[in-house]
């Protein structure tokens, strides 16, 4: 059976990061779903980000998986 992601997981990661080094340690937790994960968008604090940021204990950052529509 395959590794089922979690709803929230909490990893240790420096105080400031970026984009690609954000999705490379969320692929390290889950590397059945690397390709999955590289392919995300990502917002932190309900802002989406490519460059450096800022983490603290409350910032929350979310994975948005691409998605199509018609």
């Amino acid at each position: 059976m395959a590794e089922a992601i979690a709803p929230e997981i909490q990893l240790d990661l420096p105080s400031t990061l970026d984009k690609a080094t954000l999705l490379a340690a969320v692929a390290t937790a889950y590397p059945l779903y690397r390709s999955d994960i590289e392919s995300c968008l990502v917002a932190v604090d309900q802002e989406f980000v490519e460059g450096p940021f800022t983490v603290a204990a409350t910032t929350e950052i979310a994975l948005i998986p691409p998605v199509s529509g018609g």
